[in-house]
């Protein structure tokens, strides 16, 4: 009898808040997305919660809870996640933080102005980072990483008073004052001196104008995750072009395979991704997901139109070709989103997304269309995000 399979759909932050965009239509609502709304008009609907009650909005909770575990277990930082994408060598001592370039205004109360630094290319990282290595304190190493996503590891550092410290996410404080952020670094003296002279440097350098400072947060001890066959008793893949994804994946000893032409942008090779997608599941593998940046760029960015075309294209170009490949394998097929990312705020949000099975065995559910709405009238009680995986598994091995 062949093994079940599912293919997991991921786009980050597609969902939205009906309340709070115009007439109550959503840009996944207002989407042209007939590949989704035909898998929801035969499907199992449901609300996951994939924020735990008290923690932070974010797609490092967030895809964790989709990757069949529980945050408030396994959680310890956005930084170690993504250091496990890079196999560094860390010591369960140090204090790994995830670095970002980004734009400052130049007030003497700064202001957050763009928490990716104009998005620049991979390979600026390299250069700037050269500007920066002789200012980098001892017990600290920059880690070059993807576009404006990086790592600063702090040696021997985990159980400094700064570990504690909340230093806010980026793109959660666009147009806000970072003074806040200023005072949780004043309890490292050293970083925050590492911070201050970087911005100095950074603020008369040509390469990419718009980066003008770094931003350390989400630092955590290192991450140590059991496997994903130990966790669900599956293989996996992941096919992602962000560092945060592929390091979950690392981490739970997954396939991670380098995506030619993965951005984590609009203008990312979809077709490179459909492709190790199909070959995944050709050659077996339990559980394939793949995620995709796009949407969330967009929302962060708070155009209505760029969101609907990041949904209506993620539809067009992953859902429509990967649809036929689960059909052909006789997989099912999981629809859905990390977290919401609402227009109105620009920021991450903890409510329950929706998610939709399409399966043989899934026919709980006639959908009219994938929206937020309609699946929360199908189902109102949210499953817990960590057990999602599970009762999919469950449900296509029976």
């Amino acid at each position: 009898m062949k093994k079940p399979q599912v293919l997991v759909l991921i786009a980050d932050g597609m969902g939205d808040s009906p309340v709070h965009c115009p007439w109550n239509i959503t840009p996944l609502a207002a989407a042209h997305t007939p590949n989704m709304d035909a898998l929801a008009s035969r499907c199992v609907a449901s609300l996951v919660q994939t924020i735990p009650h008290g923690m932070i909005a974010g797609s490092d909770v967030a895809n964790m809870s989709l990757f069949g575990y529980d945050p408030r277990q396994y959680h310890t930082g956005r930084g170690p996640i993504e250091a496990a994408a890079s196999s560094l060598s860390v010591d369960p001592e140090d204090l790994i933080w995830r670095l970002n370039f980004v734009t400052l205004s130049n007030d003497s109360t700064p202001v957050m102005l763009d928490y990716a630094g104009g998005h620049p290319a991979d390979c600026v990282a390299q250069q700037i980072f050269a500007l920066l290595r002789s200012i980098c304190p001892d017990g600290m190493e920059l880690i070059p990483g993807f576009q404006y996503r990086h790592t600063l590891i702090q040696r021997s550092a985990a159980h400094s008073s700064l570990a504690a410290k909340h230093i806010r996410e980026p793109h959660n404080i666009i147009g806000q004052s970072i003074q806040p952020d200023i005072e949780e670094l004043e309890h490292s003296p050293e970083l925050l001196h590492f911070f201050t002279e970087a911005r100095k440097i950074l603020s008369g350098q040509s390469l990419v104008p718009a980066i003008n400072a770094l931003w350390p947060w989400g630092q955590g001890k290192p991450l140590h995750l059991p496997s994903l066959q130990q966790q669900l008793g599956c293989s996996g893949t992941v096919i992602s072009a962000v560092d945060l994804i592929k390091g979950l994946g690392k981490a739970a000893r997954m396939d991670v395979p380098d995506i030619p032409g993965a951005t984590a942008t609009l203008a990312t090779d979809y077709a490179s991704k459909v492709r190790a997608a199909a070959r995944a599941i050709k050659q077996g593998q339990d559980c394939v997901f793949v995620h995709i940046e796009a949407p969330d760029e967009a929302a962060h960015s708070g155009s209505f139109a760029q969101k609907q075309e990041a949904i209506a294209v993620f539809d067009q170009k992953i859902v429509g070709p990967l649809r036929h490949v689960a059909e052909a394998a006789g997989a099912a097929l999981l629809v859905t989103c990390d977290h919401l990312t609402p227009l109105h705020t620009r920021k991450h949000a903890a409510q329950p997304v929706p998610c939709i099975l399409h399966h043989q065995s899934a026919t709980e559910h006639a959908l009219t269309s994938f929206s937020e709405l309609n699946v929360a009238a199908a189902m109102q009680q949210p499953l817990p995000g960590h057990q999602l995986l599970q009762h999919v598994l469950k449900r296509i091995r029976s």
